[in-house]
């Protein structure tokens, strides 16, 4: 009888921290343990999060996704679980400029578009060419829009670590991605399962205190989060080398590259020097060569070297 915690978070490969959070009840009055209470202002942010929480879900998803899109528009690939992975819901992302990766439901009531057929995930299953070794099984190129523009996507089926005869499906919309990528891209989805883990085991999220205020619950929530953010902060400068700041650029001065100016005078020098020492030409057949080598250069590198001769 508790609230359902839809959690969005934001990964850049390696760290994850929690961007934001809804706690919903449900959409249905009967499923409902207690009624909005009257007396709240409808204007405030207490009144809209109580309305939020009796939303659908998926409404609620696209919310947090968009409030999210509006403070960091580089995101570029959203990662989701088999709860959310409907044609539907898929497409949406995809209006929004996003590319989605994610695990599959085998269930008869979703179909793809494959070879000219409409087929449901196991009929695919079996028409896809497979590979005789390795975790990934094989792949295959569906439609997810069976009725207007089309939505390409990539669907890997890989075996169950669990039960090897058992297998799983992982859908990309992003076809520039090998199978072996998308794999790996969607493993990055298990830190949410670890930051999971982390806020109920060891922040306390679900122990720390009972209280029946739908306001407080969304408070306590919120603490939890920052505890989490913090952590997470302080890992990433104490562990990752990506955070040494200036370190990094006062030793990229140290052994900055050489400018393309000082490469050529260091060449003609060594070019120079040879013809001498191999041909044992005398300093004015050294010079008709090294003009002759001057002139059969591009013109834009003959210009520079020119340019060279008169600056020294």
């Amino acid at each position: 009888m508790g609230f359902r915690m839809l959690t969005l978070g934001l990964t850049d490969g390696a760290t994850f921290i929690p961007f934001a959070f809804s706690l919903l009840s449900s959409h249905r009055k009967e499923n409902q343990l207690c009624p909005m209470d009257a007396s709240v202002d409808g204007r405030s942010k207490r009144a809209h999060l109580r309305k939020e929480s009796q939303e659908k879900t998926p409404e609620v998803f696209f919310n947090l996704l968009d409030g999210a899109l509006k403070h960091c528009p580089l995101v570029s690939t959203i990662l989701f679980d088999s709860w959310f992975s409907f044609p539907a819901l898929i497409r949406k992302c995809a209006l929004r400029g996003l590319s989605v990766v994610c695990m599959l439901k085998n269930t008869p009531k979703i179909y793809y578009s494959f070879g000219g057929k409409v087929l449901s995930l196991s009929s695919l299953f079996t028409r896809i060419q497979k590979r005789p070794h390795g975790n990934i099984i094989g792949s295959g190129v569906v439609n997810l829009n069976l009725t207007g523009k089309p939505l390409l996507a990539r669907i890997v089926f890989v075996r169950s670590e669990k039960q090897k005869s058992q297998w799983l499906a992982l859908l990309s919309t992003d076809l520039s991605l090998s199978e072996d990528e998308i794999v790996t891209l969607y493993g990055k989805r298990w830190d949410i399962e670890v930051f999971f883990k982390m806020v109920k085991s060891v922040l306390k999220l679900t122990r720390e205190f009972q209280v029946r205020s739908y306001d407080a619950l969304v408070s306590h929530t919120s603490i939890v989060f920052i505890r989490y953010i913090m952590l997470a902060v302080i890992a990433r400068r104490n562990t990752d080398p990506r955070t040494f700041g200036e370190l990094f650029y006062a030793c990229y001065d140290e052994i900055q590259d050489i400018t393309l100016m000082e490469a050529l005078t260091l060449l003609l020098e060594l070019l120079k020097t040879t013809i001498k020492q191999i041909l044992v030409l005398s300093e004015e057949k050294v010079k008709e060569l090294l003009i002759y080598f001057v002139n059969s250069l591009p013109a834009w590198l003959r210009e520079k070297v020119l340019l060279l001769n008169c600056e020294s």
